[in-house]
């Protein structure tokens, strides 16, 4: 079965091609997203942003990862967001170092 996926997966890519921008955007690890894309305004308390999604980069990030399920960017975008969600635990929760023990594990698990 996942032969027949690989091979659908291809002849999509080959019918509705993927942009200049995506490719170059999946070349990229997610520390040189982090780096790279600019970072979004001050949207108030109690909301987290992690890009602007005014620049076409981070749109095409988007929409690779909305409409096409571009496994490459979520990969890359699952690695920030678990970076970014454990600093704001770790500094808004009472036992910085409870969230850091916990987030370890999490992390070595990740790796499995």
């Amino acid at each position: 079965m996942e032969i027949f996926s690989y091979f659908f997966s291809y002849f999509l890519d080959f019918l509705f091609p993927k942009s200049d921008l995506a490719y170059s955007l999946e070349s990229l690890g997610a520390g040189e997203l982090v780096q790279k894309l600019p970072p979004a305004s001050d949207l108030g308390e109690h909301v987290l942003a992690i890009w602007n999604y005014a620049d076409p980069r981070v749109r095409e990030l988007i929409w690779e990862l909305k409409y096409r399920k571009n496994s490459v960017i979520a990969k890359h975008l699952a690695e920030v967001l678990f970076d970014v969600v454990h600093q704001e635990l770790a500094a808004s929760f009472p036992f910085p170092n409870l969230v850091s023990a916990v987030w370890k594990g999490a992390s070595t698990r990740r790796k499995l």
